[in-house]
């Protein structure tokens, strides 16, 4: 038996034996099948119908279901005998952001009504819920198996992509010159269920003591100590007992160490504010807590890695996006992002529509990241201050760590970004979910966005938006991934129209760019 693999936007009829899958979030999936040829097929469609301007295709069940019908007609199929199953349209947007989630709820609305029209008989349905599922049909009997997100093994996922997952105790060091610090921060991680405080260290040498003897999973570790500075102390431990670090420091500290402890291997980065405001030590604690869990799951890589194969990159063909020009890219990820997002950038040409990026990860150190990165890019790098910044061509602008980054249009219909003050997002700040809903109102069709390595929920809903409206999403390979659990999500929810590797996705920019008709997955 054959087996076939359906991405959103795409449809498929088999007149052979046939076993064909599809992954589901909001999407719905109309099944058809005629018992007296075997002849059967699904589609896999986004939105209940294009929206002004954008090319009819197998994105919109409008067009979806009877090209389905139609293709089956053309195998064989009997009109007279054909009947369906319907599935998917979870509310996936709402249970992931609290957010509107009727783009599921509109989406089975209309396979039931291009059903009635077309006078196909619905024999079976699994619809709705919170959840994102996977189908698998033979269209030798019609049997379709169906799993929802949870029902998958523990460490499996709907897409198949290996997915490492946090412990579920967290055994954390804390190490730090301060008292004071030491003391706050085993407060705020005491607020965990996930997190125990195994211990404290004050300088290097009480550390390397204690990392022996307690064996944490993750340590904080602060820049600036006395003794030997946590840089140096990082270099010997990933040296010689690699584990994951995410590395402190105040605010306005040196941005070079910063950046070298996360080449060195440190897995995030963290700023202490430099006064105790009730306000400003509840973000901390929220953005802590996260980076903590996330650090957990990193795979430190030994002295000798040993290098896998570059996964080669997944594009989803053969339908139409939308006829507008694109205007727009945004960027989001966090832990893990440094990397995939230096080759990103290095690889955009000169006449790149403006890019606009929210990675929490270097937003603390940004002027070091991109001073470092510049000379090597045919872009330029911008970092956005507080007043309203009009976006141009050819140039990439970052969001800092104390605002979120939001993207409006004007009363002329340019686009502009402006940085906003607001508390962490998704435990993240600034937020890439934050961008891509402003970037799906701001400039709909003509959005891209892109989802790098990432931890949290932070982005998912918004990439859906994007859809929702029009524009293309791309996900970066979750098995390049470093950190790979927000791009297995989003793709597991619908959210992603190409799956690529970091290097490919600035051709996939330009052949968006250059089309007339832009194609997606």
């Amino acid at each position: 038996m054959n087996e076939y693999f359906v991405y959103p936007g795409q449809l498929m009829a088999a007149k052979e034996s046939a076993r064909i899958k599809t992954i589901l979030g909001s999407c719905v999936s109309v099944v058809l099948w005629d018992p007296h040829t075997r002849i059967g097929g699904l589609c896999h469609y986004l939105l209940p119908e294009p929206t002004a301007g954008s090319v009819p295709s197998a994105r919109y069940g409008s067009f979806a279901i009877p090209e389905l019908l139609q293709r089956m007609l053309d195998l064989g199929a009997g009109r007279e005998h054909i009947q369906a199953k319907i599935y998917g349209g979870g509310n996936v947007v709402n249970h992931l952001n609290r957010l509107d989630g009727s783009i599921g709820d509109r989406n089975i609305e209309e396979a039931r009504a291009q059903l009635q029209q077309l006078k196909v008989p619905v024999v079976d349905a699994n619809t709705g819920g919170t959840k994102g599922r996977t189908i698998s049909l033979n269209t030798e009997t019609f049997a379709v198996e169906h799993h929802f997100v949870d029902e998958q093994a523990e460490n499996g996922t709907l897409s198949g992509t290996s997915m490492v997952r946090p412990r579920d105790r967290i055994k954390v060091l804390i190490v730090d010159d301060s008292a004071t610090v030491r003391s706050l921060f085993s407060r705020i991680l005491a607020q965990s269920a996930h997190i125990d405080v195994v211990g404290t260290a004050t300088d290097a040498f009480d550390a390397r003591e204690k990392i022996v003897a307690l064996k944490p999973d993750v340590i904080t570790l602060d820049i600036e100590m006395p003794k030997m500075n946590g840089v140096a102390f990082l270099e010997k431990l990933m040296q010689q007992h690699p584990m994951p670090v995410i590395m402190v420091s105040s605010l306005g500290a040196d941005g070079e160490a910063a950046q070298k402890a996360l080449d060195l291997g440190a897995v995030e980065f963290v700023q202490k504010p430099s006064q105790h405001d009730p306000a400003l030590l509840g973000e901390l604690g929220e953005i802590l807590i996260q980076k903590i869990i996330a650090a957990s799951t990193a795979q430190i890589k030994t002295a000798q890695p040993v290098s896998k194969p570059t996964p080669a990159p997944h594009h989803l063909p053969d339908s139409n996006l939308s006829s507008h020009a694109l205007r727009l890219i945004t960027i989001g990820g966090n832990v893990g992002c440094s990397e995939p997002l230096s080759a990103l950038i290095r690889g955009l040409a000169s006449d790149t529509p403006p890019v606009v990026v929210s990675a929490s990860t270097i937003s603390s150190f940004i002027g070091t990241f991109t001073q470092r990165l510049q000379p090597y890019c045919r872009v330029e790098l911008q970092i956005l201050r507080m007043e309203e910044t009009p976006l141009s061509m050819g140039k990439v602008y970052f969001a800092t760590a104390d605002s979120h980054v939001q993207v409006h249009r004007t009363s002329a219909g340019g686009l502009v970004a402006r940085l906003e003050k607001g508390g962490p997002f998704f435990g993240q700040k600034p937020s890439s979910e934050k961008l891509f809903q402003s970037a799906a109102e701001a400039a709909t069709e003509s959005v891209c966005g892109i989802l790098l390595s990432s931890f949290s929920a932070d982005g998912i809903s918004g990439l859906l938006k994007i859809r929702e409206s029009g524009g293309v999403t791309i996900v970066q390979d979750p098995e390049e991934c470093s950190f790979n659990a927000t791009p297995v999500s989003a793709i597991e929810n619908g959210a992603a129209d190409f799956i690529l590797n970091a290097k490919d996705i600035p051709a996939c920019i330009k052949e968006l760019r250059n089309r007339k008709v832009l194609q997606t997955g």
